[in-house]
């Protein structure tokens, strides 16, 4: 999908629905908070779904009620003032490389507000990123998906394909040893 996709951007409140507050991106109710009504937020935090490559200008400007937001390792582009006078936004956990940012991203965050990064991500520096306070997550233990029950006939080969996901984006490997 291109970028300029509405079902990959998160729009901003002057867009072309006008002022409203939320949007449906990709069958998912998205929160693009208009002063401090948050209709998606759990405990304040709230995470970006995968495969947003870009969060307009004004996004989430003036969102009170934010304190925490992840953003995946899809989004490239975040625009100026987009999370602009979030008084209560404490933490950016950003899950991919640095994107290229407007100005005032953060400006008027919360007292103490921090970026936090994967270790792996190119962009990043520490003890600051354009002018926030950064520092790399501690790495995560790689999360292997249930593999469930199997039955297999005596004597039998059996094949299991393994699936797992690294919130670092580090490389997996498996392997495994049976005995007979």
């Amino acid at each position: 999908m291109a970028v300029s996709d509405p079902t990959r951007i998160l729009l901003n409140r002057t867009g072309p629905y006008g002022k409203i507050g939320s949007w449906m991106l990709s069958g998912m109710c998205c929160v693009g908070l208009w002063m401090g009504v948050s209709p998606e937020l759990h405990g304040g935090a709230f995470v970006l779904p995968a495969g947003v490559e870009r969060i307009e200008s004004l996004a989430f400007s003036q969102c009170s009620l934010l304190t925490e937001v992840e953003i995946p390792a899809s989004v490239v582009e975040i625009g100026a003032d987009s999370f602009a006078d979030c008084g209560s936004l404490a933490l950016a956990i950003f899950r991919g490389d640095a994107p290229v940012v407007g100005s005032g991203v953060f400006s008027g965050a919360g007292n103490g507000f921090q970026v936090h990064y994967t270790r792996s991500a190119i962009g990043f520096s520490t003890p600051q990123w354009m002018g926030y306070p950064a520092y790399p997550l501690a790495n995560s233990a790689p999360e292997l998906f249930p593999v469930g029950n199997r039955n297999v006939p005596v004597g039998a080969l059996i094949q299991i394909v393994l699936d797992a996901s690294d919130a670092d984006s580090n490389a997996l490997s498996f392997s495994a040893a049976g005995v007979n």
